[in-house]
């Protein structure tokens, strides 16, 4: 028993006051490093995972910024191609008001809602077009007749390329689309 007892005292080993003071001073670095609080196991193991949540959520909402970017430059794209159609409408128009006749300030003097009621028009045609099958779809210059009460002097001046406003005869045509009589030169 006495050999045992020996034994156990020599395997405890006592730690010199030099050495137990280095390591007070290393935990008190520590501890001071971390802003006076101890390093807890459970809360850096939640912190941890808290990061790792974070990282995904990361590339998540990076995957998500990505398509966004792609659809909004497809969007972009899209926009072009408006503005390009709208371009492409707004010299036909030109085209036509100058073929008529109509002067640039009587064509800007337009109300916004008579633009809006030809869009609309438009696109109704456009839905009424697909519907038709046999029906073949006139040019709107045969539609317009010159009145009867305009001077043949205005005639022979939109024939010779003067851009002089010309009285139009509304037609059922132009009733459909919105024009008030006023607008009908």
């Amino acid at each position: 028993k006495k050999k045992k007892k020996k034994k156990k005292k020599k395997k405890k080993r006592i730690i010199p006051p030099e050495e137990l003071l280095d390591k007070v001073a290393s935990l008190y670095e520590v501890i001071k490093h971390n802003k006076n609080s101890a390093v807890d196991k459970s809360k850096y193991e939640e912190l941890q995972h808290e990061n790792e949540s974070l990282r995904t959520s990361n590339v998540t909402l990076t995957k998500k910024c990505k398509e966004l970017e792609n659809e909004m430059a497809e969007l972009r794209h899209e926009s072009a191609n408006k503005v390009e159609d709208l371009s492409k409408l707004n010299n036909k128009v030109n085209y036509w008001a100058s073929q008529f006749g109509v002067s640039d300030e009587a064509f800007s003097s337009l109300e916004q809602s008579t633009i809006d009621e030809i869009h609309s028009l438009i696109q109704s045609k456009e839905q009424n077009k697909t519907g038709r099958n046999s029906r073949t779809h006139n040019s709107h210059v045969s539609n317009i007749r010159i009145s009867s009460s305009s001077k043949a002097e205005d005639t022979k001046q939109v024939s010779s390329g003067y851009n002089t406003p010309v009285l139009f005869q509304p037609t059922e045509q132009a009733n459909n689309l919105g024009i008030p009589h006023s607008k009908c030169y």
